[in-house]
């Protein structure tokens, strides 16, 4: 991977590989922030050495020269506030060694960095000339910490000889002697990159073949900071001997000018470290009681800032993403951060991630920090984690250029539950109360889920964030005060079984009778559209039959559960197939966003069959369009979604969409022994659709397995959702997200076949309280005329959206959803429920057992593996 390309000397090799010799920053517990004692390294590590000649492009050896240093430093810290609470910015408290412990002795190392101040020694542009500056690279150690009042630590340097590496002298190093004036800057934190380092090996991508490094200059001017370098990770996020949780954050000087008062030796006085970028510390509360802890894994997202980078010294990098160059007159080092931009590559997450990027089209930059709170947060205490992020923050040019949406968020990696944001509330006694509900999300997003913040100017500043692992809530509410975004998996609304027929309630367990016989008929489960509309005459389409807050689903109702493809206008009326096997056509699930249609509001499908219903419908429904995204794997009879995200604006809609991703959630399609009725010649071992489930009557176990997580704004690639690795074991009691993962069986019951599709399909098939026409001519009072209703359906390799003129006298199962207004957390919710038997039928065959596949290469491991971005 080619990160940084340069005029005479490619310095490809710069790439997303092992660093070594780290100094990270040790923070302790904060107060309003406590900023870190320093971590050092050893030095064999950092050094090449010096004995060896080493080959460049151009011929050069690794130049060297020996000079005495001392001196003394502040260490001033970062300016900081609450980013969730409104406060004026204070600076960090009083140090002391309970948070501190630097003061006990600890000493660190830093990388300075010296250029000669000479006529001719910038180009044209102001820049330090790359291959004519004469620049040298060190480490000191600091060995004094003394802690200062007010905050901030002094430190001192005893005189130590230190080794200089002058990157561009090709046999003798630069002499220092008295009278002359040198430049000078120094980095704390950061590391040596080895893949740099004289004799790596590394992949030519211009040759096509392995390469040896053979140039010693950027393995002396690189700074790395990049998070993933394993070097980095080993400390980053991680607790010191005393118990500090340490972090891998820039510290810098700004260019000092020095006369040199004796030969060969340096002496650096009030050269003062600042804190530089941007640093975040997030604290979570822990809920291992709604999901396992091993599900306790935190992705931070930014396109604002960025830690995948390096501080560049003598390396003149211009594009437009970056403008990197050495300008020692000008004091700071920001011309010196490099942003690795391709590093922070992020295709969009409903394309093959196997696949580079091909331009703006496939992808966008964002910076990613995963905190597995499980491997790193080393405590028996079960409360909280905490960890930081740092990196720098993008100007408005670099934003520009890279057209960064400027967003930055926190979410649990797999979704599941919410990271729910700290919120202070005013009562009316006027004490404060504090509640946790939406998503931290900070930016210029689309909705109001997005709080407007820049990070432009946060240079030098921390923030303190504090979330809480719960159920996804949200703040916001509507006129009477109700929640304005209830229910945010929405599948969690429908009933874990079919409904009875004749008395109020459920089926005590999920049952199998799927037939032709008889029309279809399984008593007390099943009933026609002919009867159904008997009853909505009665009681005006009230559902008042049905449990209490329970209704037949509408049309649009039942996309929680199926999809509901708008093509054109016709995306309400229309019977409507979609196939997820391979076959070929329009309707063939494909890799690309669909528009699907859900319309909210339980009121608008209420009326009997009030005129012009249909159209009204398609009103509503036409300001609720989501992007949805689908992966088949017809292999094994799955199909894979990432459903509900409203990132689009409707023309009928002037603020766009209003939901945002409060609804966004992954699907999983299982359809489980739902062929042709010789299914187990067809499928057995060979497309994985079967298992030996069957009811008490030993009917064949004929269903559908619907699962959904809600994500919200997490980022999951849909090519994810096909490990079994990303969702757990198939379990609703005992697995990593049991209490948050939604699973809702269908199983085959009444009338199996659909003129549509042929004799020889199964089809399984759910009435919806949607008539097919509704206009002036409809009858109210005769339940024989227009009693067309729509119905759902299914089988092993499609969906389908339809209606039968013919069929007002086949039985159909009704599978209720309770109203929107219903409280999620009543004791009636369909959550609640437990039905006997429905944690063996979420599961298949192989969820028990899948030895009878290890043979078979359409089960090979690397289909199903998981595909993260890093």
């Amino acid at each position: 991977m080619y990160m940084i390309k340069r005029n005479k000397r490619n310095a490809s090799h710069l790439n997303n590989m092992p660093k070594k010799g780290l100094c990270v920053v040790a923070l302790a517990s904060f107060m309003a922030l406590a900023m870190p004692s320093l971590y050092s390294c050893a030095d064999k590590d950092m050094l090449v050495d010096n004995s060896k000649v080493v080959e460049h492009d151009k011929p050069s050896t690794d130049v060297t020269s020996v000079i005495r240093i001392s001196g003394s430093s502040n260490l001033e810290r970062p300016v900081t506030r609450a980013i969730d609470e409104d406060g004026r910015l204070t600076r960090a408290v009083t140090l002391n060694e309970k948070f501190l412990p630097i003061s006990a002795g600890s000493d660190f190392t830093a990388r300075i960095f010296l250029v000669k101040k000479e006529d001719g020694m910038y180009d044209e542009n102001g820049r330090l000339k790359e291959f004519e500056g004469k620049i040298a690279a060190a480490e000191m150690k600091w060995n004094k910490v003394t802690d200062l009042t007010g905050g901030g630590v002094h430190l001192d340097a005893a005189p130590q000889n230190i080794t200089l590496h002058w990157v561009n002298e090709k046999s003798q190093p630069v002499q220092i002697k008295k009278g002359d004036v040198f430049y000078v800057a120094g980095v704390i934190g950061g590391a040596y990159d080895p893949d740099l380092k004289p004799g790596a090996k590394f992949f030519n991508t211009n040759t096509g073949q392995w390469d040896t490094v053979k140039e010693s200059k950027l393995y002396y001017t690189c700074v790395s900071f990049d998070p993933y370098n394993p070097e980095v990770a080993k400390y980053n996020n991680t607790k010191d001997n005393r118990g500090n949780l340490r972090v891998a954050a820039a510290f810098v000087t700004d260019w000092k000018e020095i006369k040199i008062a004796k030969d060969g030796e340096i002496s650096l006085r009030n050269f003062d470290f600042k804190a530089i970028g941007t640093l975040f510390r997030i604290k979570v509360h822990r809920d291992t009681k709604l999901i396992d802890s091993k599900a306790h894994c935190y992705r931070f997202v930014s396109s604002q800032m960025s830690g995948s980078g390096s501080f560049l010294f003598g390396v003149n990098v211009a594009d437009g993403y970056h403008d990197v160059c050495t300008k020692p007159n000008k004091g700071s080092l920001m011309s010196n951060w490099y942003w690795d931009n391709e590093k922070d590559e992020t295709k969009y997450f409903w394309l093959n991630q196997t696949e580079k990027a091909t331009g703006d089209n496939d992808r966008s930059y964002e910076f990613h920090y995963v905190y597995d709170a499980d491997k790193l947060r080393k405590t028996t205490q079960n409360e909280y984690d905490v960890f930081y992020v740092w990196g720098m923050p993008f100007d408005k040019k670099t934003e520009q250029n890279a057209r960064l949406d400027n967003m930055t968020c926190i979410t649990l990696e797999k979704g599941g539950a919410m990271l729910g944001k700290k919120h202070k509330h005013i009562l009316k006694n006027k004490t404060s109360q504090t509640y946790y509900a939406d998503e931290w999300c900070y930016g210029d997003g689309d909705t109001d889920e997005w709080k407007k913040f820049d990070l432009t100017n946060s240079n030098g500043k921390a923030y303190n964030v504090e979330l809480k692992v719960m159920r996804p809530a949200f703040s916001a509410k509507d006129s009477n005060g109700n929640p304005k975004y209830p229910w945010p998996n929405q599948l969690e609304r429908f009933s874990k079984t079919i409904c009875k027929i004749n008395e109020k309630g459920f089926a005590d367990e999920v049952f199998f009778d799927n037939k032709n016989s008889n029309y279809g008929k399984v008593a007390n489960y099943t009933i026609t559209p002919k009867e159904l509309k008997a009853r909505d005459i009665n009681d005006n389409g009230t559902n008042k039959w049905i449990y209490p807050n329970f209704m037949v689903p509408s049309n649009d109702q039942w996309e929680v559960v199926f999809p509901n493809v708008k093509e054109g206008d016709d995306y309400y009326s229309s019977d409507q197939d979609w196939w997820f096997d391979d076959k070929k056509g329009e309707n063939r699930f494909e890799r690309k966003p669909y528009e699907e249609v859900f319309t909210f509001d339980d009121e608008t499908i209420y009326p009997m069959g009030e005129e012009y219903e249909e159209n009204k419908a398609k009103n509503k429904a036409a300001t609720n369009l989501f992007y949805s995204f689908y992966y088949p794997n017809p292999c094994i009879r799955e199909l894979y979604a990432i459903r509900f995200d409203g990132h689009k604006t409707s023309n009928d809609q002037k603020e766009g969409n209003v939901f945002g991703r409060r609804y966004r959630c992954a699907y999983r399609y299982r359809f489980i022994n739902t062929g042709a009725w010789d299914y187990r010649d067809n499928d057995d071992k060979k497309c994985a659709t079967f298992d030996d489930v069957k009811d008490k009557q030993g009917n064949i176990g004929r269903r559908l397995v619907v699962q959904s997580r809600w994500i919200g704004n997490a980022y999951v690639p849909l090519d994810s959702l096909q490990s079994e690795t990303w969702w757990g074991k198939a379990d609703n009691e005992r697995a990593e997200f049991s209490n948050v993962d939604c699973y809702r069986v269908f199983p085959g019951v009444g009338y199996n076949r659909c003129t549509r599709w042929g004799k020889k399909v199964v089809s399984l098939n759910y009435l919806t309280r949607t008539y097919h026409r509704v206009n002036s001519y409809f009858n109210y009072i005769d339940p024989n005329t227009n009693a067309e209703k729509y119905f759902r359906r299914f089988c092993n390799d499609r969906f389908g959206r339809g209606y039968e003129t013919n069929g007002i006298n086949n039985y159909y199962p009704v599978m209720p959803i309770v109203k929107l207004s219903f409280p999620e957390n009543d004791k009636d919710a369909p959550r609640f429920r437990i039905v006997r038997n429905y944690q063996e039928c979420v599961r298949r065959k192989w969820d028990k057992d899948d030895s009878w596949r290890n043979n078979d290469k359409n089960f090979a491991k690397e289909r199903f593996r998981v595909k993260y971005r890093r």
